[in-house]
């Protein structure tokens, strides 16, 4: 597959043929409020944004983002529905505590409800 969001990310069309179980995205945007999205079930998104609340103390919340058909995360999975979009807030992308406490959110998350 041919993937049309390689410009913003070249490296990415080396990985595309490999379909993976479950894809998260972490990205970095400059919202009051870190997002969690995606094509993955919504109690998932939810599971995800409460445990960001508990861990990091950053508001997070579920969120319909990354859903639409040109999001890079869809390029890497053949199963639409395990995709993870997360939108994150510059406090949380630009501190390694941070970076470390939301990703252990969405792997205690991901392991228990998702793989």
């Amino acid at each position: 597959m041919v993937m049309k969001s390689s410009d913003s990310y070249p490296k990415l069309q080396q990985i595309v043929n490999r379909d993976f179980d479950l894809v998260v995205g972490f990205h970095r945007q400059g919202k009051f409020q870190n997002r969690v999205g995606g094509r993955i079930d919504k109690s998932i998104r939810k599971s995800v944004a409460d445990r960001i609340n508990e861990d990091t103390g950053s508001s997070a919340k579920a969120s319909t983002l990354g859903t639409d058909k040109m999001v890079s995360e869809k390029y890497l999975t053949d199963s639409r529905w395990r995709t993870l979009h997360l939108e994150c807030r510059p406090r949380i992308c630009d501190y390694e505590s941070s970076r470390s406490g939301i990703v252990d959110a969405v792997f205690d998350v991901a392991s228990v409800d998702v793989l």
